[in-house]
C-alpha cells in the first residue's frame, strides 16, 4: 500500500536525525496551498535535521505562529 505526499511528511514529523535530502524529497511532493490557508494560529515543531536552530526552538519553548492575515504575522510565539 503506498502512502501520499502528506502522509509521507506527518511520518518525517516523528522522526529524528533526518537528511536534508531525506526532507526535500518529500517536500518536493507535496501540492502548492494558497497563503489563506496559513491565517489561524498554528502549533510549532520542528522537522529534525539536526540543525542548531531546532534546539534553540526547544530552549526557547516556541509554541508555534500566529497568522492573522497573509501581511500580519507573529512568527514566534513562545
Amino acid at each position: 500500500m503506498s502512502s501520499t505526499p502528506e502522509q509521507e511528511f506527518l511520518a518525517l514529523t516523528k522522526r529524528s536525525n533526518l537528511t536534508n535530502g531525506e526532507v526535500s524529497a518529500v517536500f518536493g511532493k507535496l501540492k502548492p496551498i494558497k497563503p489563506e490557508h496559513f491565517i489561524r494560529t498554528w502549533l510549532g515543531g520542528c522537522v529534525d535535521t539536526n540543525h542548531p536552530a531546532t534546539q534553540h526552538f526547544k530552549s526557547v519553548h516556541w509554541a508555534g505562529k500566529t497568522f492573522r492575515s497573509t501581511e500580519d504575522v507573529d512568527p514566534i510565539m513562545v
